[in-house]
């Protein structure tokens, strides 16, 4: 045998016994580098249809947007904790959070949604001051230090203590 062809079947020796499972047996290697087995399989392929452990999802597409994401990681709802642009989310921290909304929205008062762990107890209708809506997206109160006129208030100094120019009322004095 010459030195060319050892070497060749010392190569072949070695891919069976490291490519194609641990027994060293010869097995059905008719997928070229992907060596099948009962005790082996090939590694995940993100958009191979076929959904491997670790991914969330595999649509058979590496397109974004269209329900599974390009890695596989997200399957593009909100909230789901995986921030999705192509499906136009502005952030997406798995729901209520002081930065982003479960509506996947950067959190901000008068937005439409009271999110209460960014502190809001409200959303004033319209934008404007309501009669059970400050339009900080806090509750009207005498003694908050916002003057809300829909509720009737005439001055807030941010206390209830009458005889110091605001009575506990929101009356001038």
């Amino acid at each position: 045998m010459s030195i060319t062809t050892s070497i060749l079947w010392g190569i072949l020796a070695g891919a069976i016994v490291l490519g194609c499972g641990d027994s060293g047996e010869l097995e059905d290697c008719s997928l070229g580098p992907f060596c099948l087995s009962e005790s082996s399989s090939p590694a995940a392929v993100c958009g191979d249809a076929i959904v491997d452990p670790g991914e969330t999802c595999d649509d058979g597409n590496l397109i974004a947007g269209d329900g599974c994401s390009t890695d596989c990681l997200s399957d593009e709802t909100c909230p789901n904790g995986t921030h999705d642009e192509s499906v136009g989310e502005a952030c997406d921290d798995g729901g209520d959070s002081e930065t982003c909304t479960r509506n996947c929205t950067i959190s901000r008062c008068r937005d439409g949604y009271v999110n209460s762990a960014a502190g809001e107890m409200c959303e004033p209708e319209g934008g404007v001051d309501t009669l059970v809506c400050d339009i900080d997206c806090t509750l009207p109160e005498c003694g908050d230090g916002y003057v809300n006129r829909v509720t009737g208030e005439r001055c807030d100094d941010g206390n209830q203590v009458d005889g110091d120019g605001c009575s506990s009322k929101c009356r001038l004095e």
